[in-house]
């Protein structure tokens, strides 16, 4: 018997384990017993910034929720100034990009050291829709808002 967990062996057929709790969040979790969790964007470990990146651009909602409610600064950035809002934006991962927005207070208006919002990425990589997520300014600017027309005009004609 191999025990309580079984090993996966490297055949392509079988479903592999999707890992949901990241490394550094099981290597610095709270011992003591206590679910108080530090304040947001408070943790500016480079080793965590490497795992937020990582699931990320994976597409993995669920790890990087973990890992912004574990207090990990989503807006910290990395040796060419990306943030893991450029990087959802450079993988098109649309979902992980409004979790960071909206959840979890990325800043969007964070520039590379090539001068580049997270915005701008998605427009470099032709991804207008979340290029509009992104930078609600962009989509007024360029002409890309809803342009149905409205209620009170349908019903006075």
């Amino acid at each position: 018997m191999m025990g309580r967990h079984k090993a996966y062996r490297s055949n392509p057929n079988k479903r592999r384990r999707m890992r949901f709790v990241p490394q550094w969040l099981e290597k610095h979790a709270v011992s003591d017993g206590s679910s108080q969790l530090p304040p947001a964007n408070s943790i500016n470990d480079p080793e965590a910034l490497r795992e937020l990146i990582h699931y990320t651009a994976e597409g993995n909602v669920i790890a990087v929720r973990l890992l912004a409610r574990a207090g990990v600064n989503v807006n910290m950035t990395d040796e060419d100034g990306w943030t893991a809002l450029h990087y959802a934006a450079d993988e098109a991962q649309r979902d992980v990009a409004q979790l960071l927005m909206g959840e979890c207070g990325a800043d969007g208006s964070i520039r590379s050291h090539e001068g580049l919002t997270a915005a701008d990425v998605a427009r470099m990589d032709g991804n207008f829709e979340l290029e509009k997520l992104l930078d609600p300014s962009a989509a007024s600017s360029a002409g890309l808002t809803d342009s149905t027309p409205s209620s009170s005009s349908q019903e006075s004609g």
